[in-house]
């Protein structure tokens, strides 16, 4: 539905899968109320609370789920360039839930928003309603919490409010759940901090000690500002009198003037090459694609074992309660013909003693998953730090032990990171193998496709996608894609996956010049690792674009100094690096004469293979 002011599109809400759960309580209730009243039942109006809470608890599911529908898609809209959509989206998200984890998402993307424009009085004012400090938070609260914290430390850092900053940067730093791309922001607004204060010795060690995460572990906005403060620390070091003049900053670019705001001081070091307009709105897709797609999803597994152990504990429940209920038979005297009146207070105290049972152990229950659930968390990000910070091994050693765990949503977020590993070491095979296994992973269950579907699961495709894209396997990443477009309207990274899957399909493919055309025309602020960047600006130097001076030698610098991001160069595109820095002007091929490098396989062998490859590391061979 489009808006007459604006003209942007509201999203339709995602289908109601709770609807049928909801009528059934709803009936329930209804039922067990009125049984109450004929029998005149009291241990049946005891059910009550219990049938309406989980109603609510699913209403409340409901309304969760719209809100964060629109948020995710709002943050698609901020990786596209298109801030203004992405704010009226937010704007959409009900109200009535911005007092749950889906408000932190709001309030944190509009402080995200606000320090992208430079405003950053406002940042930290929607990053302060975000954080939500002194309340009792649940895990995936107290995440949105770090991730907020973060961007009010940058946020105070620009601002000059050394304190606060500095402050905000220790609590990211210490939260049992921390999350390396947040710790890394933190690292960013401590480097913020020792730049305004003019401690060049200060921000040279944090740019030691913090490079990889201040690189592997931003966006290209944060790193455009780590750079900048990285030529700034060596144009000082080297002399003061060899150091470029200062521009006013009327004559900065829009990334330049928008680090000034950041770091007063870096702003003429800021130096990147332009990049173009904000890309499309995805185009809209109707409820009834969602469902056709869904429905050609394979089903998920039941864990028929759990359902037949849960069904014989309350079955065993309710006939307790029922026999409890049962009058009991009348005691004679024998001194007396008179009948001795039933007392019914063994009956209640029985009664009372059942539910109290019930409800400790499902309390406990309870207790003991969610604690598993946040050790798990926290060893999941510790080692997606682990892997930011550039120690692949032992990263993928953890991973692979978490891939074991049976609790929901572990093993797949673990088979996703295995995925991104292996693509950043030119693992392609090996990178879709771990996407489809984080894939089947998902379908343990209802619960644990509900707990993937918003995100986890189409990330999941979209590194098959990327798998499959690498090794000039076009149509099955196209396919892939078509999936998540299809089946997940709202997920965040659709522009980014659809990019990037596309850039490294031209890469594999030979089309360099249509890769550097989608490298140069992609919108700023679209999420990309470092590898992909690196990808982008190869591309751009094979072309003989125009770059800031300094620009080429910077690229060639990180492309020699890292064996890791070179050999994964290589692997994608093995004549990009020689033919962008070869020496003397580029030649210009035309028509059949220009070179093409096909991919490895056909598709058909392709598969073959990877069936095969499959079989082997799962022992079947």
């Amino acid at each position: 539905m489009a808006n007459e002011k604006t003209g942007f599109v509201v999203p339709p809400p995602p289908p109601n899968r709770l609807l049928r759960t909801q009528v059934v309580f709803a009936v329930l209730a209804v039922f067990l109320l009125f049984a109450a009243y004929v029998v005149e039942s009291v241990g049946l109006l005891l059910a009550l609370p219990l049938v309406g809470w989980l109603l609510w608890f699913l209403v409340r599911a409901r309304r969760q789920e719209i809100g964060s529908h629109l948020a995710l898609a709002a943050l698609d809209r901020s990786a596209r360039g298109r801030f203004d959509e992405a704010r009226f989206l937010l704007d959409a998200v009900p109200t009535n839930v911005h007092g749950s984890v889906v408000g932190q998402m709001v309030f944190s993307q509009r402080a995200a928003l606000a320090l992208y424009e430079g405003n950053l009085e406002d940042a930290v004012s929607f990053a302060t309603t975000a954080a939500r400090e002194g309340k009792r938070l649940n895990a995936m609260e107290r995440i949105h919490q770090g991730s907020a914290l973060s961007i009010r430390a940058v946020a105070h850092a620009g601002l000059g409010h050394k304190e606060a900053a500095l402050a905000d940067a220790a609590s990211v730093r210490r939260a049992e759940l921390r999350q390396g791309g947040f710790v890394a922001r933190a690292a960013l607004a401590e480097a913020l901090v020792c730049a305004r204060d003019k401690d060049l010795d200060g921000l040279a060690k944090i740019l030691r000690e913090e490079r990889a995460l201040l690189f592997g572990g931003t966006g290209p906005r944060e790193r455009l500002i780590a750079r900048a403060l990285a030529r700034m620390v060596a144009a000082k070091r080297i002399s003061v009198y060899r150091e470029t003049a200062k521009r006013d900053e009327d004559e900065l670019d829009e990334q330049g003037s928008w680090v000034a705001k950041l770091a007063p001081e870096a702003a003429t070091y800021a130096k990147s090459a332009k990049l173009g307009a904000p890309l499309e709105a995805p185009e809209e897709v109707s409820p009834e694609a969602t469902k056709a797609a869904e429905k050609a999803q394979p089903k998920p597994k039941y864990p028929w074992k759990r359902v037949v152990a849960l069904w014989a504990v309350l079955v065993m429940v309710v006939l307790l309660i029922w026999q409890m209920l049962q009058p009991t038979t009348p005691v004679v005297s024998e001194t007396d013909d008179a009948v001795a009146p039933t007392s019914a207070v063994g009956t209640w105290t029985g009664l009372g003693a059942v539910y109290v049972a019930f409800f400790v152990f499902a309390a406990g229950l309870v207790y003991y998953r969610m604690r598993q659930a946040k050790r798990l968390g926290a060893a999941l990000g510790a080692a997606i730090e682990t892997r930011l910070r550039g120690d692949l091994d032992l990263a993928r050693a953890r991973f692979e032990e978490l891939a074991k765990s049976k609790t929901t949503g572990v093993a797949p977020q673990a088979y996703r990171e295995l995925a991104t590993i292996a693509t950043m070491t030119g693992d392609f095979r090996g990178a879709q193998t771990h996407a489809e296994a984080g894939i089947e992973a998902t379908r343990t269950s209802q619960v644990s496709v509900a707990f993937a579907r918003p995100v986890l699961l189409p990330m999941l495709h979209g590194e098959l996608a990327l798998a499959f894209a690498a090794e000039g396997r076009v149509a099955r990443a196209e396919e892939e894609l078509e999936k998540v477009r299809t089946g997940f309207p709202t997920y965040p990274f659709l522009a980014k996956d659809t990019f990037r899957t596309r850039l490294f399909a031209a890469a594999a493919t030979g089309r360099l010049d249509e890769g550097a055309e989608m490298a140069r025309s992609r919108p700023v602020d679209l999420p990309l690792t470092m590898d992909e960047e690196l990808l982008c600006d190869m591309l751009r130097v094979h072309a003989g674009d125009g770059l800031p001076e300094g620009e080429r030698e910077r690229i060639e610098s990180d492309v020699r100094d890292d064996a890791r991001a070179s050999a994964f160069l290589d692997r994608i595109a093995p004549t990009l690096r020689n033919a962008a820095f070869r020496k003397g002007p580029r030649i210009a091929y035309a028509g059949d004469d220009k070179p093409y490098s096909e991919p490895p396989t056909s598709e058909e062998e392709a598969d073959e293979e990877a069936t095969e490859e499959k079989k082997k590391r799962l022992g079947l061979t």
